[in-house]
């Protein structure tokens, strides 16, 4: 075996490596450059295409509370 061959093909594993760590850190740095980016679009312009349609809200409340007035009569 030639001692220059052993050194060429560690090279071009190493090489090979570094290659494939950039390729990943890319990849991940498109992802989540485009998840930020639809985040963003939608905290902005929000939900443009709704399933349904919104003509009235009405709000229902089952909590129950004592009034003011109430309050200071039933404090010992």
């Amino acid at each position: 075996m030639v001692k220059g061959l052993g050194f060429e093909i560690e090279a071009k594993m190493k090489m090979k490596s570094v290659i494939r760590f950039a390729i990943v850190v890319v990849i991940l740095t498109l992802i989540i450059t485009i998840v930020c980016l639809l985040m963003l679009k939608y905290s902005v312009e929000g939900e443009n295409n709704m399933p349904f349609e919104l003509s009235q809200l009405i709000v229902v409340s089952t909590a129950e509370g004592l009034d003011i007035e109430r309050r200071k009569y039933m404090e010992f």
